[in-house]
């Protein structure tokens, strides 16, 4: 996390993120909060909408609430990016959830049990 919004006056949810292959994010959307990335190395697939697409190091992808997004690393190397929340909070998530940090090892996959007890009906 470099800022979340309890430091940002809820302004902005700003993380820096390593994608290891064969991980993502299933397809949600958020209420009210617009996501963006940034990404800073590989590629990561990504559906907007009903858009399908390949990101690479230097696109960036904005995606207003509401709509469906997902991103998925189908490569053989992990992708890093920085990605928001404007405003912020869903970072909290993250920071309530997520597994706690260890050094040189990938955060477990989260499957639909764990996003079922993280994300609001």
């Amino acid at each position: 996390m470099k800022a979340i919004a309890a430091n940002t006056g809820v302004a902005l949810g700003f993380i820096d993120a390593t994608v290891p292959p064969g991980r993502g994010s299933d397809p949600h959307a958020h209420r009210s909060e617009s996501e963006a990335f940034y990404l800073l190395s590989g590629e990561l697939e990504f559906l907007d909408g009903d858009r399908r697409f390949t990101a690479r190091q230097g696109d960036f992808v904005l995606v207003p609430p509401g709509i469906s997004h997902s991103f998925f690393n189908r490569g053989v190397h992990s992708a890093r990016m920085v990605f928001m929340y404007s405003p912020g909070g869903p970072e909290g998530m993250f920071l309530d959830a997520g597994d706690e940090p260890r050094a040189g090892e990938s955060a477990p996959a989260w499957g639909p049990e764990k996003i079922a007890e993280v994300l609001p009906a």
